[in-house]
């Protein structure tokens, strides 16, 4: 995601540093409710950027996660975790699914999605029809794990659905702002009974999610990029079209960044205090494998 507005920030309501930490552990603030009884937890371990890697019970899904370098000022996957992600290693053990919400290249690479298909032959992965064809095309392997690859792109306003075991998909075309090209897809994924939807890099307004009926699918769980939490008219497509019970803030940038738009607003600290009160129900993972439980 490319846009002036995307720019360094660290939010107080972050949980602290698990690197290497159980993924069940919880953050500092913010700490999410324990589940109704009976009821499997949602673990995430944060990856970098808007990637994630969610558990609920033995079912592991990769979101946004299988890239490279990235993007210039965004927090990307170690070499060490990228290889641990790509060859299945703990606790990327027994994925079953890999989703990319677009192309860009703080999401996707081929190289490592292709990887990642070769060494875990019974995973699929889904992304957009322009993330397939990329991956057709640079990925020398690609006949070898094309039968597990699928690529689709809705039509806007429409919605798709897939299963990948006893997994529930949905998936809907969320533009990435009206003048870009490239498509960007949301998943509404079921699993364990628990409900779970990671929205890419869209600017889709209430208007734009409203024929969805998002609000009515009782998500416990949605991944939001921070640029929703910041203003009225996107606070109000949260709230009323997605309405989910807990929120977790994505596309952060580096720790290390500096962003003159962030600054322009106070400062992070600001920054950070406004969306807690905007959306008390709010975790942001400050650091690559951080890890809380839902």
């Amino acid at each position: 995601m490319k846009i002036p507005l995307l720019a360094a920030l660290i939010l107080l309501l972050a949980p602290v540093s698990a690197r290497g930490a159980d993924p069940a552990a919880t953050p500092e603030t913010g700490t999410p409710p324990e589940p109704a009884a009976g009821t499997p937890p949602i673990s995430v371990i944060y990856t970098g950027n808007e990637g994630f890697l969610i558990s609920v019970e033995s079912r592991k899904i990769l979101l946004d996660a299988l890239y490279q370098e990235g993007v210039s000022g965004y927090v990307f996957p170690s070499k060490e975790q990228r290889e641990k992600m790509e060859s299945g290693q703990t606790p990327f053990d027994g994925v079953n699914l890999a989703l990319a919400t677009h192309y860009h290249a703080d999401h996707f690479h081929p190289q490592a999605v292709g990887t990642f298909l070769e060494k875990n032959p019974t995973a699929v992965f889904i992304s957009t029809d322009q993330a397939r064809q990329a991956l057709s095309t640079a990925f020398p392997g690609y006949e070898g794990v094309k039968d597990r690859v699928r690529g689709l792109t809705p039509a806007e306003g429409g919605v798709a659905q897939e299963k990948v075991e006893d997994l529930d998909i949905q998936i809907f075309n969320l533009h990435h702002g009206r003048r870009r090209a490239v498509e960007n897809i949301g998943f509404l994924i079921r699993a364990g009974g628990r409900t779970i939807f990671h929205m890419g890099d869209t600017e889709a307004t209430a208007t734009d999610l409203s024929p969805f009926g998002l609000a009515n699918k009782k998500i416990d769980l949605a991944f939001v990029p921070f640029w929703y939490l910041l203003t009225d008219g996107w606070q109000r497509a949260i709230r009323k079209q997605v309405a989910p019970e807990r929120i977790v803030v994505m596309h952060l940038p580096a720790p290390d960044a500096d962003d003159k738009y962030i600054n322009s607003l106070g400062g992070w600290e600001k920054v950070a205090a406004d969306i807690k009160t905007a959306f008390p129900n709010a975790t942001i993972f400050r650091e690559q494998m951080d890890s809380a439980r839902f």
